[in-house]
């Protein structure tokens, strides 16, 4: 009579049943490794997501103030400052005289 040879799952599953104690702490090591690994994509994704939602805002921020500036509409004190300076070529001209 001739055997076959013991295939890779077949001979795994005759050592997790000679060493069941292993054979957990492999199984949970390899559970573990699976959610951290599936855990770590969900947070990245979010966080991608949050990162673009807050560089959309800051783009939103940045062109509001410097329309709100354009304009002279002084959002705070120091920008109040701004819309009280003169503004163009003439502020050159007021310098040299």
């Amino acid at each position: 009579m001739l055997a076959r040879p013991a295939r890779v799952p077949e001979r795994i599953w005759r050592w997790s049943k000679r060493n069941p104690v292993l054979a957990s702490l492999w199984t949970a090591l390899a559970v573990l490794l699976a959610v951290l690994t599936v855990g770590s994509l969900l947070s990245n994704q979010r966080l991608q997501t949050q990162n673009r939602r807050a560089v959309q805002a800051e783009k939103t921020a940045v062109a509001a103030r410097n329309e709100a500036v354009e304009t002279c509409v002084p959002l705070t004190w120091w920008e109040r400052t701004l819309c009280a300076a003169p503004r163009g070529r003439d502020t050159a001209s007021r310098r040299s005289h």
